[in-house]
C-alpha cells in the first residue's frame, strides 16, 4: 500500500479517529504532517465500525475501546502502520485510564507504531518517545523536534470544548471527549439538547485554574485526570450559576467514570441525569429519559428552596 513519490516509497500511517484523537487530534495531525509519511484518518464512527471493533475485542472492553478497535480495523487494509499511542499521563501529570496505558496490547498486531510510553507533561520524554518510532521512518531527531513544535502550536490553537452560553438554559455535559464528540456513540445528544433550546458546556471550556480549588478540599489528591477535569468543572459552573443541570455521559464498565459521576451527583444541588452507553443501548429508552430531564430543566421545577427536584 506504499505510494511512490519521486522514486521514494512513502509510508501510509493510519490515524484512528477515536479515543484521545478527539482531544489530541490537532497535535497528532500537525506532528505527522511534518514527517515524510502519508496520513490516512479513519472516517466517522458508524454501525459497521462498531461491529468490527466488537468482533475483535475481548468481551469486557468498554464501548470507546470497541469503537477504537473498529477504526483500527477499517484502516488496516489501506495503511502500512497504524498509530496506536500509549498515553501514560496527561499534561498535568495525572494518570489517564489503564486501558489507554495498555492500548497497543489490547489492539494487538505487528503493524502498530508510536506505541512507546508517552508522558505529555514532560517535553523531553515526549520527544524521546516520539523520536524512536520516527527512526523506523528514517526521520532525524532534529526533524522530529521541529514536528513536535508544530504539533504544540496546533494544539494551542485548538477549539477548547463546547461553551454554548447563548442558550437560555444550559447543562454541563460531563464525560470523556471521545463520548461527547462522537455523535454515533452518544446518539446525537448535542443536537437533541440544542433542538430543545438547551446549550451545552463541557469541561474543556473551563480553565484548569478554576477547577483546582474544588479538588483541593478533598481527602486526597485525585489520581485520575478525568476526576479533576469533570468534578472541578461541575462545581465551578454550578457556583458561577452558569448551568441549570448536569448530564453525566458515561460508558458501561468505566471504572474511573462510575466514581467521578457519583461524586458529582452527591456534590450538586442541580438536577443530574446519568446516561450510560454501550453497544446495546436502545435509542428509544435513551431519548425518553433525556426528554424527561429536559422537561425539568425547562420547567424550573423548584421546591421553594431554589433547589430543583430531580433524582434519577
Amino acid at each position: 500500500s506504499m505510494t511512490s513519490r519521486g522514486g521514494f516509497f512513502i509510508m501510509k500511517i493510519g490515524l484512528p479517529a477515536a479515543l484521545l484523537y478527539h482531544s489530541y487530534g490537532p497535535f497528532v495531525e500537525a506532528f505527522l504532517s511534518e514527517l515524510p509519511v502519508e496520513i490516512v484518518v479513519s472516517g466517522r464512527t458508524d454501525r459497521e465500525i462498531l461491529d468490527r471493533g466488537t468482533s475483535v475485542c475481548v468481551d469486557d472492553a468498554c464501548l470507546p475501546v470497541k469503537v477504537f478497535a473498529g477504526h483500527v480495523e477499517s484502516l488496516r487494509e489501506k495503511c502500512d502502520r497504524i498509530a496506536v499511542p500509549r498515553i501514560m499521563s496527561c499534561e498535568y501529570g495525572e494518570s489517564l485510564c489503564p486501558k489507554l496505558n495498555g492500548l497497543p496490547e489490547i489492539i494487538g498486531g505487528n503493524d502498530l507504531i508510536f506505541t512507546d510510553r508517552i508522558d505529555l507533561r514532560n517535553k523531553k520524554t515526549l520527544l524521546k518517545s516520539l523520536s524512536r518510532p520516527c527512526r523506523e521512518l528514517s526521520v532525524k531527531y532534529r526533524d522530529v523536534s521541529r514536528a513536535v513544535e508544530r504539533g504544540m502550536e496546533a494544539w494551542k490553537k485548538r477549539v477548547p470544548g463546547f461553551c454554548q452560553t447563548e442558550f437560555p438554559r444550559r447543562i454541563f455535559l460531563a464525560g470523556h471527549s471521545y463520548n461527547i464528540r462522537d455523535p454515533f456513540v452518544n446518539m446525537d445528544l448535542l443536537n437533541k439538547l440544542n433542538g430543545r433550546n438547551i446549550g451545552v458546556i463541557t469541561e474543556e471550556a473551563v480553565d484548569r485554574i478554576y477547577k483546582e480549588p474544588f479538588v483541593r478540599n478533598l481527602m486526597k489528591k485525585p489520581f485520575w485526570h478525568n476526576f479533576t477535569a469533570l468534578y472541578g468543572a461541575a462545581l465551578y459552573l454550578q457556583q458561577q450559576k452558569m448551568i441549570d443541570g448536569i448530564i453525566c455521559l458515561s460508558s458501561f464498565s468505566c471504572g474511573t467514570d462510575s466514581f467521578t459521576m457519583e461524586m458529582i451527583r452527591n456534590a450538586s444541588h442541580l438536577p443530574v441525569l446519568i446516561l450510560k452507553i454501550d453497544e446495546m443501548t436502545a435509542e428509544a429508552g435513551f431519548d425518553t429519559r433525556l426528554e424527561a430531564f429536559c422537561d425539568v430543566i425547562l420547567s424550573d421545577g423548584c421546591d421553594g428552596s431554589g433547589r430543583k427536584k430531580y433524582h434519577e
